[in-house]
């Protein structure tokens, strides 16, 4: 009897440790996310090169508008002479074969996010961090989100709107509940 009530014990301590290592876990795993959107988002503009020449060791000539010419690794297999590619200009990856017969300035353009797009990634951000850290204030969400405080504060009526999340208890001191769809 006495076995059974420490073997009891210990299975709740061991449970309390398992629940607390998965929020610490969750919780790196979500500031990580952030700080991937951060640096996504602090990007500089694209590239657009045209493809010179092919080699088949997986690597192309790009010749950018500026004259020069680069060999970088080639992603695609479907990519030819003469495609237009939007490269990041920091590390030269290239990013996306633009369509022909388009503008490839408009094109390049046209790669970077959509606000619609950006809206949806920060609300996801939203109800994950509110998931994680149920007890955040509205300021401690904006610095994670990496949004102002009114940003916050207009995604988070949007969400309530939409029947997302719930705000439990008072203003100050209650908590947030994300609503399963």
């Amino acid at each position: 009897m006495e076995e059974n009530k420490r073997n009891n014990s210990d299975n709740k301590r061991l449970k309390a440790k398992i629940d607390e290592l998965t929020k610490e876990r969750d919780l790196y795993k979500h500031n990580f996310q952030r700080l991937q959107g951060q640096i996504q988002r602090t990007r500089p503009p694209l590239l657009i090169a045209s493809v010179t020449r092919i080699f088949d060791d997986g690597y192309c000539i790009i010749h950018t508008p500026s004259g020069n010419d680069f060999l970088v690794q080639n992603p695609f297999k479907e990519l030819s002479p003469g495609d237009s590619v939007g490269i990041d200009q920091t590390t030269f990856n290239l990013i996306k074969i633009l369509p022909p017969n388009v503008d490839r300035f408009v094109a390049g353009m046209e790669l970077d996010e959509k606000p619609e797009e950006t809206r949806e990634k920060t609300r996801e951000n939203i109800l994950s961090t509110l998931k994680i850290t149920p007890y955040i204030t509205i300021n401690e969400l904006a610095e994670i989100v990496g949004i102002s405080q009114k940003g916050v504060e207009w995604q988070i009526t949007k969400l309530k709107k939409e029947g997302r999340i719930k705000h439990i208890g008072p203003d100050k001191g209650g908590h947030w509940e994300v609503v399963r769809k």
